[in-house]
Formats: C-alpha cells, structure tokens, sequence
C-alpha cells in the first residue's frame, strides 16, 4: 500500500506579492510615495496568458525530489509550459499566483517551488536588478493546509533565506 504525503487544498500555497515590495522607506515612518518601493511581483500583469514580473521577468513552477520515480504532483496554470502558476482573484483589484501541490513518498525531501525574475532574459542571460538603495523586503502571502515554508532571494552573489512559519 502506497502512502501519499499531502498537502493540497483549495489552493495549498498561494503566494500574494511575492517579494511584493522592496522598500526604501524608514518603518516608523508613514509610507512615502510609490517613488520609493519597488513593485517586484504583484501578479498584475500577464504576457501570453501567463504571469510575469512587474517589469516583464518570467515565473515558473519548479519541481524536485531525492526519489525522481516519485516526484511531487502539481497544478498551475493549465497547459503551461514550462509550468507556470495560476492566476487567483483575491478582491476586485488584486490578482495572486497560486498553485497546488502534494509531496509524495518516499521520498528523504521533496518541494515544489515559484521562481520569479525581475527582468526578461536579453541575448539569453538573465538581467540582474539593482535593490541595493532598498532597506526592507516586504511580502505578503497566503496558504491552506501549510504550517511552514522558505523563502529565498537571489541577487547577484547576495543570497537571502528565510524560514517562513504560518500560524
């Protein structure tokens, strides 16, 4: 008998505003202008029927496993390919990118992840952004069925990791 580790839902993980905003501005300080943030990833905008970043990056759905016979199963945006989440009505204004997933067993680790980029790729490389006059990471995100997750940034040869709990 096979035993499925699962961790779907309505949507298992959706991830309003990845990396919504970087901010420049001093936190015991009222919000400044727009001018100030960087809008990474709302989810607002689309090209060919899927997400991208908020200034034209790629988002990809990403899969891996130590069993590759078993890998974890996922749902996105239908016919995507390379996979790419789907798009989710959170209020009249504002769009998320969700997707589900199940981790299967055996299996010693397994994860699905959504990679944002910034930028499109030129010439096939990808384009770096300049964050560094931004002083804080704002995000926002929502899940069901999830107790934790990660958060990672990359940025040039800076890396950033962060353990999320969800309560």
């Amino acid at each position: 008998m096979k035993m499925m580790f699962s961790k779907s839902g309505v949507s298992s993980l959706t991830i309003l505003l990845v990396a919504a905003s970087l901010c420049a501005q001093n936190a015991s300080k009222p919000a400044e202008s727009d001018a100030s943030k960087l809008i990474y990833a709302d989810f607002q905008d689309l090209q060919s029927g899927r997400p991208i970043s908020k200034h034209g990056g790629a988002v990809r759905l990403n899969v891996y496993s130590q069993n590759s016979a078993n890998p974890p199963q996922f749902r996105g945006l239908e016919n995507a390919n390379p996979p790419a989440p789907a798009f989710a009505r959170v209020t009249a204004e504002d769009t998320a990118a969700a997707f589900d997933y199940e981790l299967r067993i055996p299996n010693e680790w397994a994860g699905v992840n959504m990679e944002v980029f910034g930028q499109p790729e030129k010439d096939g490389k990808l384009v770096p952004d300049d964050v560094s006059s931004y002083k804080f990471i704002t995000r926002r995100q929502s899940r069901v069925g999830v107790s934790s997750g990660d958060y990672s940034a990359v940025s040039g040869f800076q890396y950033l990791q962060t353990q999320t709990r969800f309560f």
